[in-house]
């Protein structure tokens, strides 16, 4: 890690959280020896991180055994570390339930603020990530999201003190208009495109950051075209809009239903042009076509699939493997990520009163080397993640299958000069 703060620095870390923590015990449950009194009752600072996830969701809640285990691991790591470097302070995980929904994660945000925690982890879907911070912010708690990718939560002005270790849907944006002009891909650059996207916050998202980023490079559209992939039983139209225009291209931001017929549709009709497709596109096989030669020569971007090499990646993946949940689960990784900055935050403010907790999250969160991706926070609270792999698909004739071909791997850059010597501390160095 560089630009990191001296060893003076950190030793006086440690030094101001022995102090501090000695003077200011709050109840917690046992943790180490040193820390206990002779009934055993923990006698140092307890640190409680809520955990806000999708509990009784029908979309995700299946997933929640997994979060919850990444959580654990976390808490584990950093209540050893604590108890190694003597900071006389402990960690609990507190759950609360969202829903994935804005109104149960204001209700779990609440019960969250009441159950006295310092920092959240959550929500992990966009709109309970929204409805949470209403309250939390309010409270002055500051949360980071695992799994919350929508663009408008960048707006930090809206939503102030939220944070995530997973990539903007607005970066997928950016990094397929890339793909259309041909900046990674010299020869296939296009110059009228279509955009045909859903109406929702995920499409919509998307679609303005492929169009703020395409006209920025002096371009224009040929036509943008919104629909409801819950309600459109019509995409002949759709298609029709796209052909009547004479786009020479057309980026289809969808999920993969309304994806499949749209590819069809264009195809029915004639159109010749490139089709650019959003992740929900990435992963389709001719099982999912009438006509998989509708995906001919498509070209996708996909959240890239490339492990991040990190000492964190080696030990959590170690632990993970162990525990059926963690190991079956999805955005592990990211959990596991989001709870350690969280816990390392709070040590950094204990330590530093003067500091607020939402800035101490951004000093740790500075080239911060996780199990996830190399997390930095711009000043809007975003990370660049690993990026987005790109590929193109073809289509077999002879056995009617399909076959996707990795193009290259598109990266957002954060980096940016450092105005403290506090960016990048290690709390446990």
């Amino acid at each position: 890690m560089t630009d990191q703060p001296s060893s003076k620095n950190k030793g006086l870390l440690v030094a101001l959280l022995m102090i501090l923590t000695a003077a200011s015990p709050i109840a917690g449950s046992a943790q180490a020896d040193h820390d206990t009194d002779s009934d055993g009752n923990f006698t140092g600072t307890t640190v409680k991180i809520g955990l806000l996830g999708d509990i009784s969701s029908p979309a995700i809640s299946v997933f929640w055994p997994g979060f919850v285990s990444a959580a654990g691991i976390a808490t584990s790591h950093l209540n050893e570390h604590a108890h190694d470097y003597g900071t006389n302070v402990q960690f609990e995980i507190v759950n609360a339930d969202s829903g994935c929904s804005s109104s149960t994660a204001i209700s779990g945000a609440q019960t969250l603020v009441d159950a006295g925690v310092a920092i959240v982890v959550g929500a992990f879907c966009s709109g309970a990530s929204m409805g949470a911070n209403s309250v939390l912010s309010a409270a002055g708690i500051p949360h980071i999201s695992p799994t919350s990718s929508a663009p408008s939560l960048s707006d930090s002005t809206t939503y102030p003190g939220f944070f995530r270790v997973i990539s903007s849907d607005s970066l997928q944006g950016q990094a397929l208009a890339d793909a259309v002009a041909g900046l990674s891909t010299p020869g296939t650059n296009y110059s009228d495109p279509a955009i045909v996207h859903m109406d929702n916050s995920h499409g919509v998202g998307m679609a303005d950051a492929f169009e703020d980023t395409w006209t920025a490079m002096g371009n224009s559209l040929c036509t943008s075209v919104s629909y409801d992939p819950y309600s459109t039983s019509d995409y002949s139209s759709l298609a029709q809009t796209v052909v009547d225009y004479g786009c020479d291209s057309a980026v289809l931001i969808s999920y993969e239903y309304d994806g499949v017929q749209l590819l069809e549709e264009l195809s029915g009709k004639g159109f010749t042009g490139q089709i650019f497709g959003s992740d929900a596109l990435s992963h389709l096989t001719e099982n999912d076509f009438s006509d998989p030669g509708a995906a001919d020569g498509m070209i996708t971007t996909r959240w890239s699939e490339f492990t991040h090499s990190s000492e964190r990646y080696d030990i959590f993946s170690e632990n993970c493997a162990n525990i059926t949940e963690c190991d079956s689960g999805i955005y592990v990784e990211e959990t596991y990520d989001a709870v350690s900055i969280a816990g390392e935050a709070a040590l950094l403010a204990l330590a530093m009163p003067s500091i607020s907790l939402e800035d101490s999250i951004r000093y740790v969160g500075y080239e911060w080397d996780g199990a996830s991706s190399l997390i930095t926070f711009n000043e809007d609270g975003d990370v660049a993640g690993n990026g987005f792999d790109v590929y193109e698909h073809e289509y077999h004739g002879g056995n009617s299958t399909l076959s996707q071909w990795f193009q290259y791997l598109w990266a957002a850059d954060f980096s940016f000069e450092p105005d403290s010597d506090l960016y990048g501390i290690d709390v446990f160095e």
